[in-house]
């Protein structure tokens, strides 16, 4: 048994983890037990960004990755309130975007579509 603080509060809990745990390890564990209102906050981030990077996947698979990169960061800076939105623009016909939406990230994929008829009289 080990010792780990909340990174919040404080709290101390008794820990029940590996001899070689880290105090960062530990202190980790100790918050994800605690109740106060900075770890249930972060509970949540964590857990919004960990569906986050899995639809990250979905959406824009592996040939992506610096799209996925610069998603995975604005969803960070969107979560922890340092900007609002992020929207690129890939191609005339398609936008990306990523917004805070009913307490989750949301990624909206724009594709315009355009039909043109020509008739010649």
């Amino acid at each position: 048994m080990a010792h780990g603080f909340c990174k919040f509060c404080g709290q101390a809990y008794m820990i029940d983890a590996d001899p070689e745990a880290t105090e960062e390890e530990l202190n980790e564990i100790a918050t994800s037990k605690c109740r106060c209102d900075g770890a249930l906050q972060y509970a949540w981030r964590e857990s919004v960004l960990a569906v986050f990077s899995q639809d990250l996947e979905v959406v824009f698979g592996q040939e992506n990755e610096g799209i996925k990169k610069l998603f995975s960061a604005a969803g960070e800076m969107i979560m922890d309130g340092k900007i609002k939105t992020l929207s690129v623009k890939q191609s005339e016909e398609k936008t990306l975007g990523l917004k805070m939406k009913d307490k989750g990230l949301c990624i909206i994929v724009t594709e315009k579509s355009r039909m043109e008829n020509i008739s010649y009289g």
